[in-house]
């Protein structure tokens, strides 16, 4: 578990400013003469107009800031914005633990790299005169750590959520009077031409009191409130197929899982459908379907009807259609980069990975036309976008003198234009952002999208299941909603339940040839998640810990305060020697009695609640690589 503090109160509220450099001055937000117009606060500096927008989800505020040159010559070299800088007021005493236990930590999580331990929490001291500097990495902002902050003092903190899908920096020093918090776009230092206008980071801003896990589950209903999701609200349950087989392979694994008594909500069509490929692509690993993106043609020799067959298909079958795309980036070879060159920043090293013009009038214009086309015309009820290449290498590359951080800026402004357009002209969309997994996650991504895939570790066919329950015990900390998917081959229901989280994505049938002799059991594992995922988006509480050695036990805790129910999985590890712990439980009533039902033939039992949250509710599992799921209910009080 994180290293709950006490004793440190944050008496006064933080003050949340803003700041930047124009012509060699810094200004400060407070000192500036900013009036109410429609909504927007706005202020002029010589011939720079700044725009301040606020919302509120739950009991956190967000801002953001817009800058316009509404002059007739270039303006003055805008510089060194920081979206945030305040100060969380904080007893000097605190810093040097002048109480027993009386210290202000920040707490943080590794980002999304193929590996075993994304999204797993770190924690530091905030030393009085010291700093803690963080950023994106290669343009990707979730790629080196989450975006994702919080100021802990114990029962009481603030959780800070940067909004940048690009390269944010945050800074977080200890000085006299409390924690100072500095974060923005990276390296900026432009000169706005006439009439141009752009925007920053977006920063939200929660605090929260009774303890730290209180505190990170009124950030998920945060989330949840700005995608217009509600606590219990479900996420795709996918059938996966790989976009490289054939159609008739696809119908066939549809049926195939209809006969095992699965009915996917979503037929989720993987990369490799598109281009002119002569090769054969049965899976991600084979063949050159990365070599074929940008070309956004159905490829006709394996989808002769152009996917209509399989939509057909996931149709009778009762499914919605989910397709995978990847409009930012472009192979050497593509027809649209040899047509239109100027659309695409250019590497002449790696032909892979040519990034499109995203903020160029045309290149926009095509590419969401484009989308919109295959959208409407597939019935594509989820729209799936990746990205798997570090865009800030290109960026920078083209950047002109006095123009350090435009294109870039420019770029992931058009990015949220085309999220907001999507869902405008398809309102019941469903965007799933993907970046190489979870490599695109920040406050504005997490208000459009649900990363559906949220890390590339298990793509690997022998990846093991204890990764999975890292990711999602970590990542779950912070994101309501969050999804990965089951082995590429059926194995066995620990495995299975490693996968579970708030959407889930079916595997097997795309590579199993025959399920037929697994049906009864396939069809009561897709019966139990049924059951308990509407919990996946309630509260949650990592009360196993975050511990991903396989010698540890893992799980989790999830929880209605509504409906007085949750349900907690527990993962013994297989090289745990213990074969039982007792968990100490969140969120519940101690007047109250709760009744466990377990998914796995063991009797109910009955605890009371101050027993559950203070000494704890028993599990064992004799064997190693085991696990035990209950479903508990307040039955009284």
């Amino acid at each position: 578990m994180p290293n709950l503090l006490t004793g440190v109160q944050f008496e006064i509220e933080m003050v949340l400013d803003f700041s930047f450099i124009y012509g060699g001055i810094r200004y400060f937000g407070r000192d500036l003469p900013f009036i109410n117009a429609g909504g927007e606060e706005i202020c002029r500096l010589h011939s720079l107009m700044i725009t301040r927008r606020r919302r509120y989800y739950e009991s956190g505020e967000e801002r953001c800031y817009w800058f316009e040159n509404a002059g007739e010559a270039d303006s003055l070299l805008l510089e060194g914005i920081c979206d945030a800088d305040g100060v969380v007021p904080v007893p000097d005493n605190a810093f040097h633990g002048g109480e027993a236990g009386s210290v202000v930590r920040l707490f943080g999580a590794k980002g999304s790299d193929w590996s075993r331990l994304e999204f797993t929490p770190f924690s530091s001291d905030l030393v009085q005169g010291e700093s803690s500097y963080f950023s994106g990495s290669g343009g990707r902002p979730s790629q080196s750590v989450l975006p994702f902050f919080d100021i802990n003092g114990g029962m009481e903190g603030y959780i800070l959520a940067i909004g940048w899908t690009g390269q944010w920096f945050a800074k977080f020093s200890g000085e006299q009077g409390g924690v100072h918090f500095r974060c923005g776009v990276e390296n900026v230092s432009l000169r706005l031409r006439p009439g141009e206008k752009i925007r920053t980071c977006s920063v939200f801003v929660l605090p929260y009191k009774n303890g730290q896990n209180n505190g990170h589950n009124a950030f998920r209903r945060a989330v949840l409130s700005a995608l217009g999701m509600q606590a219990g609200d479900f996420a795709p349950f996918s059938l996966s197929l790989w976009g490289g087989t054939t159609s008739a392979y696809m119908t066939e694994a549809i049926k195939r899982a209809r006969d095992a008594g699965f009915s996917a909500e979503y037929v989720w069509i993987d990369a490799g459908w598109q281009g002119e490929s002569s090769n054969d692509c049965p899976d991600e690993f084979t063949d050159e379907w990365s070599k074929h993106t940008g070309d956004w043609r159905i490829n006709k020799r394996i989808h002769p009807d152009g996917l209509q067959s399989v939509a057909r298909e996931a149709k009778e079958n009762g499914s919605k259609l989910l397709l995978w795309f990847e409009p930012e980036r472009a192979h050497s070879d593509t027809p649209v980069v040899h047509e239109h060159p100027e659309w695409f920043f250019r590497t002449e090293q790696d032909e892979f990975r040519n990034l499109l013009r995203l903020g160029d009038p045309q290149a926009y214009a095509y590419i969401q036309e484009t989308l919109c086309s295959l959208i409407k015309k597939l019935e594509v009820a989820c729209y799936r976008q990746d990205m798997n290449m570090d865009p800030l290498p290109l960026w920078e590359k083209y950047e002109g003198e006095g123009r350090k951080g435009f294109l870039q800026i420019e770029h992931v402004q058009a990015l949220y234009a085309l999220w907001d357009t999507l869902k405008t002209e398809f309102p019941n969309l469903i965007i799933d952002n993907c970046a190489s997994g979870g490599r695109r996650l920040d406050w504005e991504t997490s208000k459009r999208s649900v990363p559906l895939w949220r890390s590339d570790f298990p793509c690997a066919f022998d990846a093991p299941s204890e990764g999975v329950q890292i990711h999602g015990i970590g990542l779950s900390w912070w994101l309501p909603v969050s999804g990965t998917g089951t082995k590429a081959e059926l194995t066995d229901l620990y495995d299975f339940r490693s996968a579970y989280a708030a959407a889930l994505n079916v595997r097997f049938f795309t590579y199993e040839r025959t399920a037929a002799p697994y049906a009864e059991k396939i069809a009561r594992w897709i019966d139990e998640y049924k059951k308990i995922r509407s919990f996946f988006t309630e509260d949650y509480y990592p009360v196993f810990g975050f511990d991903g050695s396989d010698s540890a036990w893992g799980g989790w805790q999830y929880h209605s305060p509504k409906k007085g129910a949750g349900i907690l999985c527990a993962f013994r590890r297989p090289e745990c020697p213990d074969d039982g712990m007792t968990v100490a439980l969140e969120g519940l009533e101690k007047e109250a009695t709760y009744r466990f039902v377990s998914f796995d033939a063991l009797p109910p039992v009955q605890y009371g609640g101050q027993t559950l949250t203070e000494k704890g509710f028993p599990v064992c599992i004799p064997e190693k690589k085991s696990s035990r799921l209950f479903l508990y209910k307040k039955i009284s009080g």
